[in-house]
C-alpha cells in the first residue's frame, strides 16, 4: 500500500509581497496590480498610442531627411547594474512644419564608454544635432558629468542636459507621455513604415522593439524606447517654444547660452 506524502505548504506570494506591501502596489499601481496580482487581462482600449501607426508614412528615406540638416535632438534612456540596456532616440525637425522626423533607434547593453562611443557616433552623423537629453537619475547623472568633464574625448559634452522625471511628468495630459498621443493623432510625427519591412518576426532590433513598446504601451514588458522618445520630444521643447536657456545646464539653469527654449 503506497503511503501518500504530505507536501509542505508554499505561501501563495513572497515573502516580500506581505499584505501591506499588496495593499500599497495596489494603491501606487492600481491597473498593474489588477494584472500581475488578479489576472485581469489589458485589452486593446488601454493602450495610450492608439493613433501611433497613422503616423507610418512610406517612401521615406532617412539619408535624405538626415542630409537637409535640419534640427536633431536625441533622448537617452540608461539602465543602471540591475536592469542593463540602455536607448538612443534621434529624431530631426522639419523648422517649417515643426514634424518630427525619427533619425535612429539605436539599443545595447553598453557600459558607461560604450554608452559614450555610441553617443560620439550619433553625434558625428548628425551635424544638426542641437540637444541630448539624458535622464537626470543616480548613475545616468554620473554619465552626465562624465561627458561633460571629458570634452578631449566627448566633444559634444556641451549639447547634454539633465532632466528630471518624476509621476506628473509621465501622466502630465500636455508635456507627459498622453501628450505624444496627441501628436500621433495629429500626424505631427512623421515616422519610416520601411524601417520595419523585411525584419524577421520578434526582431530586437532598436526600430522594432520601439514600434512593440510603443505598440503595446504600458502592457510591453519593458519601455526604455519610449521614455527615450520621450526624452528627445522634451528635447525638442527647448527649441520649439518657451524661455530661453543654455546648452549645458538644465532647463532654467546656467549653460553656455546658445539660445535654446524649453517651456
Amino acid at each position: 500500500m503506497n503511503v501518500s506524502l504530505k507536501l509542505p505548504s508554499l505561501p501563495v506570494w513572497s515573502a516580500k509581497w506581505d499584505t501591506q506591501h499588496l495593499r500599497d502596489e495596489a494603491e501606487v499601481n492600481p491597473r498593474s496590480f489588477e494584472r500581475g496580482f488578479r489576472q485581469m487581462a489589458f485589452t486593446d482600449s488601454e493602450r495610450k498610442f492608439p493613433s501611433f501607426e497613422t503616423c507610418f508614412t512610406p517612401g521615406l528615406v532617412l539619408g535624405d531627411i538626415a542630409r537637409r540638416g535640419w534640427p536633431t535632438y536625441a533622448g537617452v534612456d540608461l539602465a543602471g547594474e540591475k536592469r542593463p540596456g540602455n536607448v538612443i532616440f534621434a529624431a530631426a525637425v522639419d523648422p517649417t512644419t515643426l514634424r518630427r522626423y525619427p533619425l535612429e533607434v539605436r539599443r545595447g547593453n553598453w557600459k558607461s564608454p560604450e554608452v559614450c562611443a555610441e553617443l560620439a557616433g550619433v553625434n558625428a552623423r548628425h551635424p544638426g544635432l542641437r540637444v541630448i537629453m539624458v535622464e537626470n537619475n543616480g548613475y545616468q547623472q554620473s554619465l552626465v558629468d562624465w561627458i561633460r568633464q571629458s570634452p578631449g574625448d566627448n566633444a559634444f559634452w556641451y549639447k547634454v542636459e539633465s532632466y528630471t522625471t518624476g509621476f506628473q511628468t509621465k501622466v502630465n495630459p500636455i508635456y507627459g507621455l498622453p501628450g505624444m498621443e496627441v501628436e500621433f493623432k495629429n500626424k505631427l510625427w512623421v515616422i519610416p513604415s520601411s524601417e520595419f519591412e523585411g525584419h524577421p518576426a520578434h526582431c530586437q532590433c532598436g526600430w522594432c522593439v520601439w514600434k512593440m513598446e510603443i505598440h503595446d504601451y504600458p502592457m510591453a514588458a519593458t519601455s526604455d524606447c519610449v521614455m527615450a522618445m520621450a526624452f528627445c520630444r522634451e528635447a525638442i521643447s527647448l527649441w520649439e517654444t518657451g524661455k530661453t536657456v543654455g546648452v549645458g545646464g538644465t532647463a532654467g539653469g546656467p549653460g553656455l547660452g546658445l539660445g535654446f527654449n524649453s517651456r
